[in-house]
C-alpha cells in the first residue's frame, strides 16, 4: 500500500484548480471527491475484503488549508498514516 499526495497539474497550475481526492486501492479507483471551495476537507471511502468474511472500512481525509494539504489514511477508524505537505501557490 502506498500513501501519497500528488499535486496534479502542478506544472500548469492555475488559480481555478479545484481540490480533489482519489482513493485507489491496488491500483483501482474506489472513490473520488472534489470541491469548488479553496479550503475544504474531502472524504473518500471504500470497504475492502481482507480475509474470508473479514472487511476493513478504508477512509481517507484530505484537508486543503490555506498553506498546507494534510491527508490521513484510516482503516476501521484507526489511523494508519498521515502526511502534511506545503500547498503549491
Amino acid at each position: 500500500m502506498s500513501f501519497a499526495i500528488l499535486a496534479a497539474g502542478l506544472q500548469t497550475r492555475s488559480p481555478s484548480l479545484q481540490p480533489l481526492a482519489n482513493l485507489r486501492i491496488n491500483g483501482i479507483l474506489r472513490d473520488t471527491a472534489s470541491s469548488t471551495k479553496d479550503q475544504v476537507t474531502l472524504k473518500v471511502t471504500s470497504t475492502v475484503q481482507t480475509d474470508y468474511e473479514w472487511h476493513e472500512y478504508i477512509e481517507a481525509l484530505v484537508e486543503y488549508g490555506p498553506t498546507t494539504i494534510v491527508a490521513r489514511l484510516l482503516a476501521s477508524s484507526v489511523e494508519l498514516a498521515s502526511i502534511t505537505v506545503h500547498r503549491p501557490s
